[in-house]
């Protein structure tokens, strides 16, 4: 693997690690304090603690989705990685031409951490399009079923699944409380 794929890929695993992991070590706001803080501490009410649990769930879920949808859209970086340096490495420039594919691809993962609806919507326009464009284009050829069906594994469905993932990130940000009482965020 080249550096630069290398580097994409650590630093794509290591945002999401890092995303996850500051996401579980917020302090819980219904978290009782000991000693003497415990009585001179303004009392929550009980609506208080309901939502602050619900945020902090919120908040561990949409980072477990983000993750999922990195790791997943991962796949497909790591095919293209490996085809660009046994192409390159091998003294084909052609495989230069991997770059042009895993560059949108990259951007649009790291994308998603900061703005998961809009990565999610990409990522499930281009992938359903490269696919429907792809199963048209080789219907009535002759490629294998098996093999439309590894290509499409492999290169179309983990950025389409990735899309679903930063979606479902995006809407478990904002979605209403449980018990109906409005958000005050």
């Amino acid at each position: 693997m080249t550096v630069p794929a290398a580097a994409a890929l650590v630093v794509l695993l290591a945002i999401g690690a890092y995303q996850y992991w500051h996401s579980r070590r917020q302090p819980s706001a219904v978290a009782r304090p000991r000693g003497r803080e415990q009585h001179s501490r303004q009392p929550q009410s009980f609506l208080d603690r309901i939502e602050a649990v619900r945020m902090t769930l919120q908040t561990e879920r949409r980072a477990r989705l983000q993750l999922s949808a990195t790791l997943v859209g991962s796949i497909t970086v790591a095919v293209l990685a490996i085809f660009f340096v046994g192409e390159v490495g091998s003294g084909d420039i052609s495989g230069l031409a991997h770059t042009v594919q895993l560059a949108p691809l990259v951007a649009l993962l790291l994308l998603g951490w900061w703005r998961p609806g809009v990565a999610g919507a990409l990522l499930l326009a281009a992938g359903s399009s490269l696919a429907g464009a792809y199963f048209i284009e080789t219907g009535d050829s002759s490629v294998a079923r098996s093999e439309q069906l590894l290509v499409a594994a492999l290169f179309l469905f983990p950025p389409i699944l990735a899309g679903a993932l930063f979606l479902a990130a995006r809407t478990s940000s904002q979605s209403s409380s449980l018990i109906g009482v409005p958000r005050t965020d």
